[in-house]
């Protein structure tokens, strides 16, 4: 039987999430430090703020590569994946929270115009609510992708299980009749079905 998790998918996983929370970050850091790198003249520019928020990208970032490193470990269909993704989808949202300081980014960058100062400060309180709201869209898409896979999981990882769930949801013959998409189209009629079906009793006869 095929391993139930995937240690290299993990790893896979983790290793794209530091390239993307710590690596990226890393070669904007670098390039501020160095704007002659990429030919820029950023002399009139104070930029402590930006260095201050790509350090705590980066601090952050590798809490934010362990995580993901549980997103690939646990395949699509296993019910450990929605946990994973769920407390994933949590530190994404605590990560860009730290990562604007909570709110607090006055003085974010400053620069010299005609020998004055003039400081640019950020307000990123709508940026929150969009990121809260981005991270709550992705919970149905979560859900949808376990149950697309949940079938296959089970049939590959745990056979047992599978006839448990093959009959909840299917005849014999409707299984071995119906192709893939109309196996797909019954399971979600099914599990509509019992999430909306009234529980039976005296309660459901009153």
């Amino acid at each position: 039987m095929p391993r139930k998790h995937s240690v290299a998918r993990g790893i896979l996983y983790a290793a794209f999430a530091a390239l993307l929370y710590i690596g990226v970050p890393y070669a904007i850091d670098m390039v501020l430090k160095d704007p002659s790198i990429v030919g820029w003249d950023l002399s009139d520019f104070q930029l402590q703020g930006v260095f201050d928020m790509l350090t705590r990208a980066m601090r952050f970032g590798i809490v934010m590569a362990a995580l993901y490193f549980f997103v690939g470990f646990f395949r699509k269909g296993d019910k450990m994946r929605i946990v994973a993704q769920t407390v994933t989808m949590i530190g994404n949202y605590v990560w860009f929270l730290y990562l604007v300081n909570f709110g607090n980014l006055e003085d974010f960058v400053s620069f010299r115009l005609n020998g004055s100062e003039i400081a640019v400060g950020v307000v990123v309180t709508w940026l929150m609510g969009v990121m809260a709201l981005l991270n709550l869209l992705k919970i149905p898409i979560f859900y949808g992708q376990y149950w697309d896979n949940r079938e296959e999981f089970l049939r590959k990882y745990d056979p047992d299980g599978f006839e448990v769930y093959k009959l909840s949801h299917y005849s014999d013959e409707d299984y071995e009749a119906d192709s893939k998409e109309k196996r797909r189209r019954r399971r979600w009629e099914s599990t509509s079905e019992r999430s909306t079906r009234r529980p039976k009793g005296p309660a459901a006869t009153e």
